[in-house]
């Protein structure tokens, strides 16, 4: 499963990547859950001393997963997430990893929306 769409970072603010202020282009790569999703961004991208271009992206709010953002929230931007680089390497292994072990591979990076 593969879906293009891009990330609409609010935090950092002054975030600047090579598709411009505040934004992310890429795809989703692999749905591990509907609390977890793997992010494949066109560039590699650094945050935190730590360069890459997977990510691992969470709803940003408790209550919420990703099987309740209808696509009318999503091609609006108004999807929120949490995002976080990944460290781990072999993609293959992703698959099998929970949202705790995701997020003990990944180092949270942004804040933002995803959209079409």
């Amino acid at each position: 499963m593969e879906k293009k769409c891009s990330i609409l970072i609010a935090e950092p603010w002054d975030f600047d990547s090579p598709d411009g202020e505040n934004i992310i282009r890429g795809k989703i790569i692999k749905i591990i859950s509907a609390e977890s999703l793997i992010f494949k961004s066109d560039h590699k991208l650094s945050f935190k001393n730590y360069t890459g271009d997977l990510f691992v992206l969470h709803p940003r709010f408790k209550d919420c997963d990703f099987s309740k953002f209808s696509n009318d929230i999503i091609k609006k931007g108004l999807a929120g997430i949490n995002g976080g680089i990944i460290i781990e390497k072999d993609i293959d292994k992703l698959s099998g990893y929970d949202k705790n072990t995701l997020d003990n591979i990944s180092i949270f990076a942004f804040i933002g929306n995803i959209c079409e």
